[in-house]
């Protein structure tokens, strides 16, 4: 008995260390898409040990070979922003685990509530999205993301960079003159509060980063910010409106920090201002009243000219990260240039990130984290077929896959 057991747990091991190892293979006259740079056509990508170790023409004799005739080679795509493995269910509060009590949560951590068996992964990676970035939310000082794989045994396996950054959720600068809102006065004291409160967060970190360790006491909260007051991770706010947009330029100017603008809904408004890199959300927002029918499809396109750095995403929504690539789709049939489009959902996420030396482009070194599609990745009609995660090839089943082959086969009578 104790010897079959031990033969069943080697084979288990040796079952799971197989499954694992990165393989080399190589995939042959594929139109790679390196998003660093234009296509090649005819290209033929190697993989040594789970990395890109060749674009070329020629593979490696005795090397297992992948037919990619009148395929496509990506990278990954990268929803910057995301609450995938956060929510499962947006109806059902137990599934729910982006926020934590309180304003200041700056030592909540999206690596550690990460769900790395949320039915949602699967339907994500079957759009080309093997990665992403998990952030917090609620408060003024959310907590931390984390960029993630979106596959994996557990959340350890699967963080690529935990914390990749500080979420912060920038006040309303404006009144509310609707009826039945609060008085101006008290709206507008309500927002002097919160501003204070984000100040005062910012400057006890920095005082608490040059504490003595050795005698002061440890506070998680402050301590969870030291790394974005040392400039070492940035500091993501969630803006939309002018006014929010140029406060949280104007702070991050007087606190030395590295911002990101999240939302950007009015950045095309003011885009010639804009400093820093705008993670868009609102392709698929309803213009206003006001604003011309396309203004959000047309708002990466005006960001890129004025010289910002734009990375797309889906705007946190775990159920909707599918969408990724139809929004680059619908950026680069409005302006954005069709490489810039490809870049805003793979290079300029994975950047901002701080993951961009293993995924994001198809570069030599790098992991081979990539999928094949039968057609451009930017046009709704085109199907991913296969995809790696660091070499590894995966199982691109999903829920919605299952569904649509239950009802697909269904008795007719």
């Amino acid at each position: 008995m104790k010897f079959l057991l031990l033969l069943f747990l080697l084979l288990s091991g040796a079952t799971h260390e197989k499954a694992q190892a990165p393989r080399r293979f190589a995939i042959a006259h594929v139109t790679a898409h390196p998003a660093s740079r234009p296509a090649v056509e005819d290209a033929t990508v190697v993989v040594v040990d789970g990395k890109i170790a060749s674009i070329g023409n020629l593979a490696p004799a005795e090397m297992p070979l992948i037919e990619g005739r009148g395929l496509h080679l990506y990278p990954s795509l990268i929803d910057p922003d995301t609450t995938l493995g956060l929510i499962e269910i947006s109806s059902v509060r137990a599934t729910l685990d982006t926020t934590e009590t309180g304003l200041m949560n700056p030592n909540a951590r999206a690596d550690i509530a990460f769900n790395p068996d949320s039915q949602l992964l699967p339907v994500a990676l079957s759009a080309g999205i093997l990665a992403a970035g998990v952030g917090p939310r609620g408060g003024l000082i959310s907590g931390r993301s984390a960029a993630m794989l979106l596959d994996g045994w557990t959340r350890e396996d699967m963080a690529l960079r935990a914390p990749a950054a500080v979420y912060v959720s920038w006040p309303k600068m404006g009144i509310n003159r609707t009826p039945g809102a609060k008085a101006a006065q008290e709206q507008a004291q309500f927002r002097k509060d919160r501003l204070l409160a984000i100040r005062d967060a910012f400057e006890d970190a920095r005082a608490y980063a040059v504490r003595d360790a050795a005698k002061d006491e440890r506070d998680v909260k402050w301590e969870a910010l030291v790394d974005a007051v040392q400039r070492k991770i940035p500091v993501v706010v969630h803006a939309d409106g002018v006014d929010e947009i140029r406060a949280a330029m104007k702070f991050a100017r007087e606190e030395n920090l590295r911002l990101i603008l999240l939302g950007g809904r009015d950045a095309w408004r003011i885009a010639g201002e804009i400093t820093c890199p705008v993670i868009y959300t609102h392709m698929a927002t309803v213009p206003r009243d006001d604003e011309p029918y396309d203004v959000a499809y047309r708002a990466p396109g005006i960001l890129a000219r004025a010289r910002v750095m734009v990375a797309l995403s889906c705007g946190g929504g775990a159920a909707h990260v599918r969408n990724l690539p139809d929004f680059a789709g619908r950026a680069a049939a409005w302006g954005l240039p069709r490489l810039q489009a490809l870049q805003a959902i793979t290079i300029v996420p994975a950047q901002l990130l701080g993951v961009a030396d293993r995924l994001g482009s198809l570069e030599l070194g790098k992991d081979a984290t990539f999928f094949l599609a039968d057609g451009d990745i930017l046009d709704t009609r085109t199907h991913v077929l296969r995809a790696w995660i660091g070499g590894r090839e995966i199982d691109l089943k999903d829920r919605q896959k299952v569904l649509w082959e239950k009802y697909r086969n269904r008795p007719t009578r």
